[in-house]
This record gives C-alpha cells, structure tokens and sequence, in this order.
C-alpha cells in the first residue's frame, strides 16, 4: 500500500516537473510546430484580408472612415498598417517552405534520385490538394462572373490558363496559385541541395553567411548611393516570383539548420517583453523601407524574426485558438474573399462606411463561404472514395 502510495506521488511530481518544462520550451523553444503553423496561416489570413481592403483606397472607392486614424487621431496610419500587412504572403511562403522540409526528412542512406522522387510525390499531392480547392472556388464564382459581365471573356486559351492557375485576370489576387506552383515544383531540387549544405562544416557555413552578408551589405549601399550595378541587381530580385522563392528556400534552409540546435533556448527573463520589442523593430524596419503597398524585398531579410516573434507572443494566449480556426479556412477565405470586397459585393461592404466593420464584414463572409466550401469539399471526396 505505501508502496502504491509513494508511485503515484512520484507520478504527480514527475507531471509536474513535465508541466512546467513544457511551459519553458513553449515561450522559449526555436522549432515551429504543427499548430504554430496554424497559427501563423490565421494570422496570415486576417493580415492579408486588412492589406487588400486597405492598401489602395481607389480600389473600394475611398469614402470610407479610418477606424485606426479616427481613434488614433492620426492621418495614413491605418494606410501603413495595411502596407505592412503585406508581409502575409512571405508568411505563407516561410511556413510552406519550413513545413515541407519537416514532412520530407529521409534517410541518409537513401538515394538522391529516391529523395527527389519522394518528394516530387509529396509535392504533387499538395499540389493536387490546393487545385481542388482552387477549382471549387472557380466553379462557385467565376460562372457568375461570366454571366452578369464582372469577368470578361477574352478567349479559350485564357479561360483555359486561369482555369490551371498559371494567369489571374479573373481574379488578380490569385497569382499566389502561380507562385505556389512554381514553389512546390522546384522544392524537391531545394530540399536535395540544402541536405547537402547541411553536411558542410559549421565553420565553413558561418564563413559563407558572412560574406552573403557583406555581399549583400554592399549591394544595398550601392543601391542607397544609386550605384547602376547594385540599382540593377536590386532591380532585378525585387519582384515578387524571386522574393517568395528566396523566402520559401529560407524556410526549407532553416528546418534543416535547427536539427542541429538545441531545442530551446536558454532561459530569458521577460521574454514577451523581447518578443514584443523584436517586433516592433521588424514592423519599424519594414515600415522604412516599404514605398508603396506592393513593397515585399525586405521580407527577405524580417520574416523569420517576425515568425518567431509572433510564436512566442502567441504561447499560452487565447488569441492563439483562434488564430488556429481561421487558419483551418485559410485557402478558402485567400480564394474568396476579394470577391466580396473586390469584385462582385463590394457595395455590401463599403455600405458598412467604418474599416473595422468593412474588415469584419470581409472576414466574416469569406469565412461563411470556406465553411460552406470545406463542406462540399467532403462531399465529394466522400463520394469519390465510396465510389472506388
């Protein structure tokens, strides 16, 4: 009896102890988990429904009432806030990246022309994932569309070529499923190459990171003196297809790197505090470089400093959960929400004349609608798969 006594005292100490280590790691740790990535894809979400409500006034017929400006007092910031939100593209490209690389982990013995295969599998099945979605939201609007005039057909072969994501003139804000395409189609050769840059010396790759960014350092000065070299070369990675690239390879890269990182850093007093202050040099940072509401260079250098800010304000808070419910909707509400304050109601909501009820309004249809969606998404499937 005092034996059984004395093993469940010990059981609650050591679920304790648990308790409180997975506390720590929780605030501290440097991996990005399955639900931070939900996380993030929510945050992403409502982030990029702000930017297209707000970044360009023209395009919702201006006329409406600042929220932020009305309440802060202040002239364009509710403009800046919703330039910086533009960041939520190179979250998206970040998380795809980091959360590939952590699916496709292989053996060392294994072949590369196995890996790659692997991979390409594993990619052709995400792929497969997105265009499912992608042609539901196709057939629920773009028909529509067609038939009152708000989209306007100009022959078979673009209707063809919106139809496989590779041109978004039905939709401007779909040229991401291009993006995403072209991503997952070279992340087989990226996750290939990066093992390989892994195997290289700590020495030799801290070596090589100091010279990108002295290489880059360079650029960038040239650039501000108005060098033609540099003007050129900043000319030619900011567009929007290499910025993505690079930040979804950074992704790939750093899930590769922190394998041979501790799990969690050391402990740190205040730490939301840190976290708070990081980003605010992140948001400060970009907000200085940022021109205009396209602006998405930067984001090469802040979004991983933003992402594991943003995981370690998150840890413990009850923003978090629902954060995690609108990122299970993510897809559906990036696919459909610029209908809504775009393309074809974009009277329903600019009636509502305040931007927070006009971003409520937004969130809560496109919302409405991937639920509604995710529903029938299952329907077939259901069916497909009794079917076979």
């Amino acid at each position: 009896m005092e034996k059984e006594k004395s093993t469940e005292l010990y059981k609650k100490i050591e679920n304790l102890m648990y308790k409180y280590s997975r506390k720590k790691r929780m605030m501290l740790r440097r991996k990005v988990t399955k639900e931070d990535s939900q996380r993030l894809y929510g945050l992403a979400t409502l982030m990029m429904v702000y930017h297209h409500l707000f970044c360009i006034p023209k395009r919702i017929g201006g006329g409406y009432i600042n929220t932020i400006d009305l309440l802060l007092k202040t002239n364009g910031m509710g403009l800046r806030i919703s330039w910086f939100c533009k960041i939520c593209v190179a979250l998206f490209a970040f998380i795809s990246g980091y959360g590939s690389a952590s699916k496709c982990v292989h053996d060392k013995n294994i072949r590369i022309e196995q890996r790659i295969r692997s991979d390409y599998s594993y990619a052709g099945k995400h792929i497969f994932s997105l265009m499912k979605k992608y042609w539901l939201v196709f057939m629920a609007f773009i028909p529509y569309g067609l038939i009152t005039g708000k989209v306007e057909f100009c022959s078979v072969k673009v209707f063809l070529l919106n139809l496989v994501g590779l041109k978004a003139s039905y939709n401007r804000e779909w040229w991401y499923v291009r993006q995403y395409l072209l991503m997952m189609l070279m992340f087989p050769i990226i996750n290939a190459l990066s093992d390989k840059v892994v195997l290289i010396p700590s020495k030799v790759r801290k070596l090589l990171t100091y010279f990108l960014i002295i290489v880059v350092s360079a650029i960038g000065f040239g650039y501000w003196i108005g060098n033609e070299f540099a003007n050129d070369v900043v000319s030619l990675v900011n567009r929007s297809l290499v910025v993505y690239s690079i930040i979804f390879i950074e992704g790939v890269y750093y899930r590769k790197i922190e394998k041979s990182k501790n799990e969690n850093l050391k402990h740190i007093r205040y730490e939301k505090v840190i976290a708070v202050g990081g980003l605010m040099i992140v948001i400060l940072l970009r907000n200085y470089f940022a021109s205009s509401a396209g602006h998405c260079m930067s984001d090469i250098f802040v979004v991983m400093p933003f992402v594991f800010c943003i995981i370690w304000l998150l840890d413990n808070s009850s923003a978090a959960k629902v954060l995690i419910w609108f990122g299970k909707y993510s897809t559906y509400i990036w696919l459909t929400h610029t209908f809504f304050c775009y393309y074809y109601f974009q009277t329903i909501i600019v009636s509502a004349k305040f931007s927070i009820l006009m971003f409520a309004e937004t969130v809560a249809l496109s919302t409405i609608t991937g639920i509604v969606l995710t529903y029938i998404e299952r329907i077939i499937g259901g069916k497909i798969v009794s079917h076979y």
